[in-house]
């Protein structure tokens, strides 16, 4: 079993369906066994992935619906998701800070925030976890950090 800290990017795979889509629905297929744990914000950016594609008429209104009914399913039955609040907020402008001092970049707000709520869930659970994005920059920061990480985007 293995414990997955998935920022929205990644999760957003699992609906949508795009590079590393397959990887992301064969480890968070609930007969893995693997625990899923993302940011509270991912109930707010996973919908606004999905208005997105429709917008853009890449997926029509049922599909719309019927995805984004799935999502809020596996967030309220499959996934654990990290409060945000306060606290989390300014251990997120430290990470900034410390990144663009320690290792010469910033980190996006958002990013920022995700890497915090995967901190935090190192520190809850006293256990390994496995930070997993498509963001680049943002897996550098995990692994600074002392995240192992994985990207789906490199399993086509």
């Amino acid at each position: 079993m293995t414990v997955y800290f998935v920022d929205s990017s990644a999760i957003a795979k699992r609906y949508i369906t795009e590079i590393g889509s397959r990887w992301i629905r064969r480890e968070f297929d609930p007969t893995m066994g693997n625990s899923i744990i993302v940011s509270e914000l991912a109930s707010v950016e996973i919908r606004k992935v999905l208005i997105q594609h429709y917008v853009d008429r890449r997926i029509g209104i049922r599909d719309t619906v019927r995805l984004r009914n799935d999502f809020l399913l596996h967030l309220r039955d499959e996934y654990f998701a990290i409060t945000v609040d306060i606290h989390l907020l300014e251990q997120a402008a430290q990470l900034m800070r410390k990144h663009a001092l320690l290792h010469a970049y910033v980190l996006r707000s958002m990013d920022a925030i995700q890497l915090a709520c995967a901190v935090e869930a190192v520190s809850s659970l006293q256990t390994l976890i496995v930070f997993v994005s498509g963001d680049q920059r943002l897996l550098k920061a995990a692994a600074n950090e002392g995240f192992q990480s994985e990207n789906p985007e490199h399993y086509p």
